[in-house]
């Protein structure tokens, strides 16, 4: 089951009534993490700076007839101010068919 913490990271939580240590929950807890990002699909924006992007916004991503145009969460956005203004930004989302929780 997953939710989201007030910084929009999604949590998941995961019963398992049989563990016996701390190591065997840090086992299951990776392999469920690995388990959860492999179907995350993470896009990399480099371009001119828009003061209103913000983190927890949304991306849309279209025109490339594939499976990444979708919308996707914008994770971090970096402002730069040199020989103009331009912005970085990381954004992830989940592959399409996927269910979200």
């Amino acid at each position: 089951m997953a939710s989201r913490s007030p910084d929009n990271t999604a949590i998941y939580t995961d019963r398992h009534a049989t563990i016996r240590d701390k190591d065997q929950a840090e086992r299951i807890a990776k392999k469920r993490a690995r388990e959860h990002t492999r179907h995350e699909i993470t896009v990399h924006y480099d371009g001119p700076g828009r003061a209103d992007v913000k983190p927890r916004m949304m991306l849309e991503v279209s025109g490339t007839g594939s499976s990444l145009d979708q919308g996707y969460y914008i994770d971090t956005v970096h402002h730069h101010v040199g020989d103009g203004y331009a912005m970085s930004v990381t954004a992830k989302n989940t592959r399409k068919g996927r269910k979200r929780a």
